[in-house]
């Protein structure tokens, strides 16, 4: 293909640094040959984002978090961040806008985008457009398609986290990398963390993530009355390591609209949702909002079978165990101590092989570190002698009830003997033996499941999951009504006994009693939570 549209692509690409062939693979999909239109004319300058982002393999781009916006979500995002700026007044070529993770440059496209159709000159717009990323080749591909609008962008590249300040922007639009901080392939190394809390401050401390950050650094980046466009990964709305960060942006600015983008819009194995918020005080201080609890903003929420309804409770979990989960160091300690064994003295047991009252461990298998195992077991006479690892290992091997993550409903078995070792994220929980039956029913209840989801709902990697943390966990509450929680205890003993029997009906006939014992237990009406509960673990059963 020969032309002058592949001519000015190449030469543009030669200025802006892009590969020649990713610049050419471009200009031929674009379907342009001949003189170069308007800007409305080019088909589709994002392409050169989107081919960007194609030709980087899968885990390169999981450690980036590079997962670009697909350009009908960022149209939704740029008319919602800058449709208010312009309707109070802002002349359309004057509007400064800002991504500080601009990746192919897909919403500062659609920013300018908007801006020409409300009467911007191209060069206006382009000219006001701002974005860093720490890519080069993402920073000149995303300069370069917003040169193909007409108008030249300020693109740099860099760590904006670490160097971008407050520049009274008037709006933002971005997609940050989610980079989560508990596998070593985004984790970041202690230098780095320590120059992010210090330039940061509690905000990026402990497990919080990289968009996290750049959720505070938007708001720093805009001046008051100004609007920023974030699509947030679900977890970030609900995670405890978050929560600063949501509670310093939450008292700061005004909510002005949320919203889930669709579930296969990333193929990160993440969910996301937008916010669009203004700089500013807000009208009402004590809003899910104003105070971080952003997993039950209004648009977001998937129903509360809680509604109206409060539990009558006695104390909680922490009361009657310990809680524990490991982090990184647990896993990879294990990891290397896996075997697939079917006779082992420790069987390892992941989340997916905990169903409520059921071990799925020996009939199906389980993955550990990339590794399908059928049988996988602990060979803890490995882990090196009074290693933090091994001493770890060593206060769980005790009677307890392991906890699942990323479930439906809270999904908990029972380890009278205490040879189960839990594989990291899943948590221990370690109460006395005469203890453990009744602590496995409050586990399992459904107004508890219900309650974790009003609580924590979002943090999970699917909005209608639940992921709790050890202390999360302890903080869930026990009933108040003794006779029907010994009920409760009685029935979940049942069910373990029917799931290692194979008794498939059995153990969901003493599921259902369960039920009903543990709403009586805490006082709540059967309906709507049993229903809730029932219909969701319905899903459970078809894996049994």
């Amino acid at each position: 293909m020969a032309g002058p549209y592949l001519d000015r692509v190449r030469q543009a690409a030669r200025s802006a640094g892009v590969p020649a062939a990713l610049a050419e693979v471009a200009a031929s999909l674009n379907g342009r040959d001949g003189p170069l239109r308007p800007p409305d004319g080019i088909a589709r300058p994002e392409l050169l984002g989107e081919l960007h982002q194609a030709l980087m393999a899968r885990d390169e781009r999981r450690a980036k978090g590079a997962f670009y916006t697909p350009g009908p979500l960022a149209a939704a995002v740029a008319a919602e961040t800058l449709g208010p700026l312009l309707a109070g007044g802002r002349p359309p070529g004057s509007v400064r806008v800002c991504d500080p993770a601009v990746g192919g440059g897909a919403l500062l496209l659609a920013a300018a985008r908007y801006l020409i159709a409300r009467g911007a000159r191209p060069a206006d717009a382009v000219g006001n457009m701002t974005g860093i990323d720490i890519d080069p080749v993402a920073a000149s591909t995303a300069r370069l398609a917003l040169g193909l609008l007409g108008g030249t962008p300020a693109i740099a590249v860099g760590d904006a986290l670490a160097g971008l300040r407050g520049c009274g922007f008037d709006a933002v639009v971005t997609n940050p990398p989610f980079l989560g901080q508990l596998k070593r392939g985004t984790a970041r190394g202690l230098a780095e963390a320590a120059a992010l809390v210090d330039r940061f401050g509690g905000t990026a401390a402990g497990y919080a993530d990289s968009a996290a950050l750049f959720l505070v650094l938007s708001l720093e980046l805009v001046g008051d009355g100004g609007r920023v466009g974030i699509i947030l990964p679900e977890p970030a709305f609900a995670t405890r390591d978050g929560a600063p960060a949501r509670e310093l942006v939450g008292a700061a600015s005004r909510l002005v609209r949320a919203w889930p983008a669709p579930p296969s819009t990333f193929d990160a194995g993440t969910r996301a949702r937008v916010v669009v918020f203004e700089k500013g005080p807000g009208t009402d201080r004590r809003t899910p909002w104003a105070t971080g609890r952003w997993s039950s903003l209004e648009g977001l929420e998937d129903g509360d079978p809680l509604e109206g309804l409060e539990l009558r409770t006695r104390g909680s979990i922490g009361d009657l165990a310990t809680t524990t989960a490991g982090f990184r160091d647990e896993f990879y300690g294990l990891a290397e101590v896996t075997t697939d064994v079917a006779g082992g003295d420790h069987p390892l047991v992941t989340c997916g092989l905990i169903e409520p009252a059921w071990l799925a461990w020996g009939k199906r298998p389980a993955r550990v570190a990339r590794r399908p195992l059928c049988h996988p077991t602990a060979d803890v006479g490995r882990l090196a002698p009074g290693s933090p690892v091994a001493a770890w290992v060593g206060r769980t091997l005790v009677p307890k009830v392991l906890v699942a993550t990323q479930t439906r409903v809270l999904e908990a078995v029972a380890d009278e003997d205490g040879r189960l070792v839990p594989m990291v994220p899943v948590i221990a929980v370690m109460p006395r033996p005469e203890d453990l039956w009744r602590v496995l029913a409050a586990l399992l209840a459904p107004p508890v499941s219900a309650l974790a989801v009003r609580r924590h709902g979002g943090a999970a990697l699917s909005s209608d999951a639940i992921k709790l943390s050890a202390r999360q966990v302890a903080a869930l509450p026990l009933p108040a009504d003794g006779a029907a929680w010994e009920a409760g205890a009685r029935a979940a003993k049942r069910a373990t006994l029917a799931s290692r029997a194979g008794d498939v009906a059995g153990w969901r006939a003493a599921l259902d009693e369960l039920g009903v014992a543990m709403c009586a237990a805490y006082a709540v009406p059967a309906e709507p939570v049993l229903g809730w509960w029932a219909e969701r673990l319905e899903r459970v059963a078809g894996r049994v």
